[in-house]
């Protein structure tokens, strides 16, 4: 069965081409020369997302102000256990040097999903926070698009398989007729196999190890790859 979608995750995926979040995040403190340990930042880390998810009223945040949010939770958690103590003026440092590289990915990945958007219907589904159709209309990606699905907006977050299942009814198809694309084996691909949707695993640096026998249709490390990935499905 030919495909007729291509479902994209958003963080992890679209915004840094297959790189996690919290590799991000590690490689920004060590630009900034910020001695932090892995295990500290990753605490710092783990507290930043979930004070992001108890927030109610992020539906106009754009992509530079979550960044400084995230930021800021991280720095405020790893204030408050004496581990380090920075400046205003460094932490925007940080926030405007992380959202150059996000801008500059998306915008590269932003010519690919205009390319595929000529064959494929195109949408996107993701652990977010309320705020993902704004911001993907301030990149000016909301145009290109025939389905956002935000967790926070349907109460429904990943791994679980339904929040795929919503997007494929939700564009009309067959679960054979989709293929979904993202950075989580757990979180992506192995609802896409559940579902008997195609799948793609963007992998590149991840957040945690995978299993050494994984089930996957095609594997690639760069979003650029996804183009040539698709065509292999008949």
């Amino acid at each position: 069965m030919s495909i007729k979608a291509i479902l994209f995750d958003f963080g992890g995926t679209l915004d840094t081409s297959g790189v996690h979040w919290y590799p991000k995040f590690k490689e920004l403190y060590q630009q900034h020369q910020l001695p932090v340990a892995d295990a500290d930042l990753r605490e710092a880390y783990i507290y930043g997302e979930r004070e992001l998810g108890k927030m109610e009223s992020l539906d106009n945040i754009d992509m530079f102000d979550l960044l400084y949010i995230k930021i800021k939770n991280q720095l405020l958690y790893l204030k408050n256990n004496r581990k380090m103590l920075v400046g205003n003026d460094l932490k925007l440092a940080m926030v405007t040097a992380l959202y150059k590289d996000i801008e500059e990915t998306l915008s590269e990945n932003f010519e690919i999903i205009k390319s595929l958007k000529n064959k494929y219907k195109i949408g996107i589904v993701s652990n977010f926070y309320g705020n993902l159709k704004f911001i993907l209309e301030r990149l000016d990606y909301l145009k290109y698009l025939d389905l956002v699905v935000d967790s926070k907006k349907i109460g429904i977050r990943k791994p679980d398989v339904k929040i795929w299942q919503f997007a494929i009814d939700e564009l009309n198809l067959k679960n054979q007729e989709a293929a979904i694309v993202g950075d989580s084996y757990e979180n992506d691909i192995v609802p896409a196999m559940k579902l008997g949707a195609r799948s793609i695993w963007l992998k590149n640096k991840l957040w945690k190890d995978t299993p050494e026998s994984v089930s996957v249709d095609v594997v690639v490390d760069n979003f650029r790859d996804i183009s040539e990935a698709i065509k292999q499905f008949k």
